[in-house]
């Protein structure tokens, strides 16, 4: 059988040659919500932080609509496992995690389309996998569904069908949804409508089937850019509920447990302005996740602004600003131009400490020409996705130890002794706001919709419990957790 490999772990390990992965696992489907009209299954290991993959089955025409596709990124205890001498890279199956193939093949004919919010890998980036293996593995007639999408992520997944790895496959036809713009999928009348996130053309969408009405809320926060941000969405959402009695919200609950609203991207802005004014005529490295566009973008604006060269350094930024590019949401400059100077800032892939990426080899000094020095200013843009956190840490000391001054969000703990010489080198200041909303932005888009029943996605079985213990605080019903527990049929 033909190995396909995601994206992500090649991004994230393409500095290797050659790479051999054997065959993806495949996750354990299961039912968390049924009725007499409708089913909802989990279609990915429910609890799993790293991707989200979700059913919905009309019973009365046994119609599917899939929402979501992504795929697991490798992580520590993955990365443990290589044999990492830059010649040979094995990993075990449990590296690359895949949808429930079974469950997605004995339903194939019957998917009327699959429903992708963005283009985050953790919601998209199985796709070209689950069509090659049903292409490879399905018996008899096939009839192939369509993928619905924004045009941002439309053309982030046609250019990662287009790698050499899925030259054989082929992909699907890809659909543009628009803001109110009714889908109709066999049984099922879709409504798309933006949503404010880390990453352009984010939807969520109302689904309507078997006489009930649902409301897939994807990853999201109120404010984006600035303060009435939250004014303007908050009130597209009262229309939504306005006009309709909402059975079922399905939500992402991430941040649950940390209080007030997430704030917005402005403030951060502002903080980055400074320190690149303070870090005048000096080197500046600054990292953040590949996919946030809109913090990139501010970064090379304010570079222009102030006459800093703009460098890049990682192979996992590339696609995504040459998508941003095309698509005019970032400005061009020359993604191979390198010019040594002292007036350079460099954009660095690997925020996570990732193994092998540019940012990791960095701290531990093995970057060839590019050597991290004294004076040197780091700014870490991003929080610590759970798992990494030992990567993360260990990238920062090498940092602090090649003499860098680094500038990082307060959730990155490093601990350092006052008298430690390092310590007045690393400085922890607002350069990151989460693309997720917090505890109280949850609770409001509960009270704006009002639901019959919340299903909790997107999250560990701690962040559903949590969220289940504040949903019956607010007043609402959520579907028993021991439902994440059960084989689906």
């Amino acid at each position: 059988m033909r190995k396909f490999i995601s994206k992500a772990v090649r991004t994230c390990l393409d500095f290797l040659s050659p790479t051999t992965l054997t065959d993806a696992k495949e996750a354990q489907s299961k039912t968390i919500y049924k009725d007499e009209l409708i089913e909802i299954v989990q279609l990915f290991t429910v609890g799993g932080l790293s991707a989200n993959c979700m059913a919905v089955k009309d019973l009365t025409t046994s119609e599917v609509t899939i929402w979501e596709c992504g795929s697991k990124l490798p992580n520590s205890e993955d990365i443990s496992l290589c044999l990492f001498n830059k010649e040979v890279l094995q990993l075990e199956k449990k590296t690359i995690h895949m949808p429930d193939m079974k469950w997605l093949a004995d339903n194939w004919n019957n998917i009327c389309g699959f429903f992708i919010s963005h283009s985050h890998s953790d919601h998209c980036m199985a796709l070209p996998e689950v069509f090659g293996r049903i292409h490879l593995e399905k018996k008899g007639p096939r009839i192939d569904p369509e993928v619905f999408c924004s045009e941002f992520t439309k053309v982030f997944l046609e250019h990662h069908f287009e790698r050499e790895e899925y030259e054989n496959i082929k992909m699907p036809k890809i659909n543009v949804i628009e803001e109110g713009k009714t889908i109709c999928a066999g049984s099922f009348k879709i409504t798309p409508f933006e949503v404010p996130h880390s990453i352009p053309g984010t939807f969520s969408f109302i689904i309507e089937t078997a006489g009930k009405t649902l409301v897939f809320m994807s990853d999201f926060k109120f404010r984006l850019h600035k303060l009435n941000d939250k004014t303007a969405f908050e009130e597209k959402l009262k229309k939504i509920a306005e006009k309709r009695q909402i059975d079922i919200l399905i939500m992402e609950c991430l941040n649950i447990g940390r209080p007030g609203m997430t704030d917005y991207e402005a403030k951060v802005f502002e903080n980055l302005k400074k320190i690149l004014q303070q870090n005048e005529n000096k080197r500046v490295f600054f990292t953040c996740i590949a996919s946030n566009l809109f913090r990139i973008k501010k970064v090379i604006e304010l570079c222009n602004e102030m006459g800093k060269n703009f460098v890049l350094l990682g192979q996992s930024l590339r696609t995504i600003i040459e998508i941003g590019q095309k698509m005019k949401l970032i400005p061009d400059f020359d993604l191979d131009d390198q010019p040594q100077s002292r007036n350079n800032c460099y954009l660095v892939g690997g925020s996570q400490g990732e193994i092998g990426s540019a940012m990791q080899r960095l701290g531990a000094n093995e970057y060839g020409k590019f050597k991290i020095g004294k004076g040197d200013a780091v700014v870490i843009s991003q929080s610590i996705i759970p798992g990494n956190e030992d990567h993360v840490k260990k990238t920062v000391m090498g940092l602090l130890d090649l003499g860098a001054i680094v500038y990082m969000p307060e959730n990155i703990v490093i601990n350092l002794a006052e008298d430690d010489p390092r310590h007045e080198r690393l400085i922890y200041t607002d350069v990151h706001v989460s693309g997720h909303e917090c505890e109280d932005g949850l609770k409001k888009l509960v009270s704006i919709f009002t639901p019959s029943v919340i299903i909790p996605y997107h999250g560990l079985m701690w962040h559903y419990h949590k969220f289940a213990e504040k949903v019956r605080e607010w007043g609402y019903r959520i579907i028993s957790l021991t439902h994440y527990e059960k084989r689906a049929a």
